[in-house]
């Protein structure tokens, strides 16, 4: 069975920090206007380097095409199949990555952990 995740056609900086709405299978940005930006060796690399490209972005805005581009396998083995961890790396991410306070990263937390299972349903 194929689930379909869709964005809104504009993301923008605000609505990344509470999920990460770019597919790293199909994303792509202009190195030229934003510079080249590298993955981190931390939990939702591609995560971090989305936030990362939309902050240097002209207008931190981040527009999509609406439909299936690709598609992939989910597996409750992989490595971002572990919800737990994954949910301890999207805190790393806010506390330690982008030096958020406590009260915001709260915030951003549970707004991340109402939209993965929203993304579910």
């Amino acid at each position: 069975m194929k689930n379909y995740r869709g964005a809104g056609e504009i993301i923008a900086y605000k609505d990344m920090l509470k999920s990460n709405w770019i597919g790293n299978l199909t994303g792509m940005y202009n190195q030229r206007r934003v510079g080249k930006i590298y993955q981190s060796k931390v939990g939702h690399e591609d995560y971090v380097m989305w936030l990362s490209v939309l902050e240097k972005a002209r207008n931190r805005l981040a527009y999509c095409i609406p439909e299936p581009l690709a598609f992939y396998r989910l597996s409750a083995h992989s490595l971002s199949g572990n919800k737990i961890k994954a949910a301890d790396w999207q805190w790393q991410i806010y506390r330690r990555h982008l030096g958020l306070s406590y009260q915001k990263s709260c915030y951003l937390f549970f707004s991340y952990l109402y939209s993965a299972v929203m993304k579910r349903q």
